[in-house]
Parts: C-alpha cells; sequence; structure tokens
C-alpha cells in the first residue's frame, strides 16, 4: 500500500474544475485556505495574474459546498511571509484564520500550510501553541531533501516529519520527476505527497496532463487516498 495525499492552496476558481476531477476519481485532497480573501457576495473577484492569467479567488458562499467532504486548513487570513511579522500578528494570522474558517465551515480546522513556505522556530512555536496538529512546508521534508539518492529505495517518506510542524512534501504536481519520485516513494513503502495550485493549468493540455495522472494513481490497486490530517489522526 501506498498512502497518496495532495495539497491544493489559495482556494481560486479554477478549484470549481480540479473538485470534479477529484470527485471523479474519488481522491481526497487537502485545501489550504486564504480566510480573507473570498468576498461576501456571490462575486469572484481578482487576485492577481500568473504567467499572463487572471487569478480570481471564490465568493464566501461557494466555498462550503465546493469544498464539501475534503479537508480545510488554514493558510492564513492574509497570506504574509509570516516571518516578516511581529508575534503579536503571527499569533493573530493563525488565530482569526482558524475562528473565519471554522466558522464558515463548521468544523475544526487542524492544519496550517505556510505561505510562500516561510517559517522560523518562532512561528513554528506560535503554530504549535494554537494547536494545529501540523504545518505543511512547500519545499520536501528535511529528510527527504537531503538524503542520498544512489538507490532509490532508501529516500524516506515524507511521513512521519521529524517535525510536525515541518511536514513537507514529495514533489509538485508538474515535476517532471513526478513518476520517478511516486515509484521511489511505493518501493520504500511510504507516504507521496504532492502539492501545486489549480491557477497553474493555463491551458487544456496541462489539465489533461493532469487527470491522466489522477486516473493512473486511482488505478493503482496499491494507492490508498488520504487527506493530510488522515496521516496525523489515523493510527498506523
Amino acid at each position: 500500500m501506498i498512502r497518496v495525499t495532495q495539497s491544493w492552496d489559495d482556494g481560486v476558481t479554477d478549484d470549481v474544475r480540479l473538485v470534479e476531477l477529484l470527485h471523479k476519481y474519488h481522491a481526497k485532497a487537502t485545501f489550504n485556505l486564504i480566510s480573507a480573501s473570498y468576498a461576501a457576495q456571490r462575486t469572484n473577484t481578482h487576485w492577481r495574474y500568473q504567467t499572463g492569467k487572471e487569478v480570481c479567488m471564490l465568493a464566501r458562499p461557494e466555498l462550503p459546498a465546493l469544498y464539501r467532504g475534503f479537508e480545510i486548513a488554514s493558510h492564513t487570513v492574509t497570506h504574509p511571509h509570516l516571518t516578516k511579522l511581529p508575534p503579536d500578528r503571527v499569533a493573530w494570522e493563525l488565530a482569526e484564520s482558524r475562528k473565519q474558517l471554522e466558522d464558515l465551515f463548521q468544523h475544526p480546522v487542524r492544519g496550517f500550510a505556510y505561505p510562500y513556505g516561510d517559517y522560523n522556530t518562532a512561528v513554528k512555536a506560535e503554530i504549535l501553541r494554537q494547536g494545529y496538529v501540523y504545518a505543511r512546508t512547500a519545499i520536501p521534508s528535511p529528510e527527504y531533501a537531503t538524503a542520498a539518492k544512489p538507490t532509490p529505495v532508501n529516500v524516506p517518506s515524507v511521513y512521519p516529519p521529524a517535525d510536525p510542524m515541518e511536514f513537507g512534501t514529495t514533489t509538485h504536481q508538474a515535476n517532471p520527476r513526478f513518476w520517478e519520485e511516486f515509484a521511489n516513494t511505493k518501493a520504500n513503502g511510504g507516504v507521496f505527497h504532492f502539492w501545486g495550485h489549480s491557477y497553474e493549468f493555463t491551458t487544456e493540455t496541462m489539465w489533461q496532463e493532469f487527470e491522466a495522472k489522477l486516473a493512473r494513481l486511482a488505478a493503482d490497486p496499491a494507492v490508498c487516498w488520504a487527506t493530510n490530517l488522515d496521516l496525523f489522526t489515523t493510527a498506523q
């Protein structure tokens, strides 16, 4: 068995198509949401441009139905570099985001994802103090990233991490070595954790390529889908 978990950041309108694909292949996922970025009315608001494509945030009323059945994790209130903020503002970003998301979804929010993958010892300590179960980085776990790879089977899994506040990823969803990393993890009997943003799919071909990934994973009898929180709360 290989447990496969995926993280998607920010909560943008492209998640609508992404969620349809996840349901089609019965795939679990974790969505990391920026709690203050969603308009109160049913309008989608401009956020930024990515490789020439306008990226829009979802409207608040859309969120509960769209993400039903998936894990919701905090990605802060305003998506700042946490290491550049004073301690009281870090505490507010963590506490207020959690409160807003729990009020909206009416269930506990226990996971966190660092904006920009930016953290330090003080930020980690505050996340732990506030009772989050894990915090996801945007890079491979320290154990995975520093491992020698002469024989792929010796590459460690990203789970369990040495520090739950540094829960790393195996790979990005668009990594050309995606399947190589998957094979390495599968041979090692570990957890395969990939991440991304749905706005990164800027062409129909990219959507089709990602659907092919989901289909291949879903067809593998060894694959067991999980959310990030499943890893930390389910007895192994």
